[in-house]
């Protein structure tokens, strides 16, 4: 998602050298804040930005009309995971840019929903650790990502491999036997904003609904729809909606 700075005149008394830059110190407290702070509902936030990753791929390698795999937890599977089909990462890919918080190369299309540079670490405001296996050019290679003894995040590669399968990411998310039901709910309030569903290994509801909407404004990814029958109104940017006054 293209992101816009507003530009504002600000008069300056004094001279250059006065002027000293804000920074962001790398400490644990900060990474716990860009990790988990910035998320009121924690399932909610992996749900909705790990699957949205997923689809961005999609967009990126022009396969929006092939699902993503989505796997929710069960009594005998506990775990959700997400796995597209998209243009997956390379080893540089993954430790210079995923690993990287802010950094995205999302920035240059409105067609995805990414941007921030966050979402992708978002697994670590549920849990200290998951697993990351990407495909990238017959190339399969599994990394841990965990929260270390200095309480910082850290990703370990475990093993690489080749491979025949076609190009893509899987994050897998170990769940709580009590939180099964939590992310069922959250994956219904994420999926059904997705243009194509994902394929899911249980039955949930997605209906979609922008059906029956009429769309008042359709400009640079954001969709602005609203209902005849209950006036409401809704801003969808890719695959996320917003309500509207």
């Amino acid at each position: 998602m293209k992101l816009n700075y507003a530009a504002d005149n600000v008069q300056i008394f004094g001279g250059e050298d006065d002027t000293t830059n804000y920074t962001i110190q790398g400490s644990a407290k900060m990474f716990q804040i860009l990790s988990s702070g910035v998320y009121s509902d924690k399932i909610l936030a992996v749900v909705r930005e790990i699957s949205c990753n997923a689809y961005d791929s999609h967009i990126q390698a022009n396969n929006v009309k092939t699902p993503i795999d989505v796997h929710m937890p069960t009594s005998w599977e506990n775990w959700f995971a997400v796995r597209d089909y998209g243009v997956g990462m390379s080893e540089e890919t993954i430790k210079k840019v995923y690993t990287s918080y802010g950094n995205s190369t999302k920035t240059d299309s409105n067609e995805m929903t990414g941007a921030l540079g966050i979402g992708s670490k978002s697994p670590f405001a549920y849990t200290k650790s998951f697993t990351i296996t990407s495909i990238f050019d017959g190339i399969k290679s599994v990394y841990s990502a965990y929260i270390g003894d200095d309480y910082k995040p850290k990703l370990l590669k475990m093993t690489s491999v080749e491979t025949t399968e076609n190009n893509g990411v899987e994050i897998k998310v170990p769940v709580e036997a009590t939180d099964r039901y939590k992310f069922v709910e959250a994956g219904s309030k994420v999926y059904r904003w997705f243009d194509t569903k994902p394929k899911l290994n249980v039955t949930i509801d997605i209906h979609d609904p922008l059906a029956g909407l009429r769309v008042l404004s359709d400009k640079d990814g954001m969709k602005i729809t609203y209902s005849v029958n209950s006036c409401a109104h809704w801003a969808k940017q890719g695959t996320v909606a917003y309500p509207v006054n």
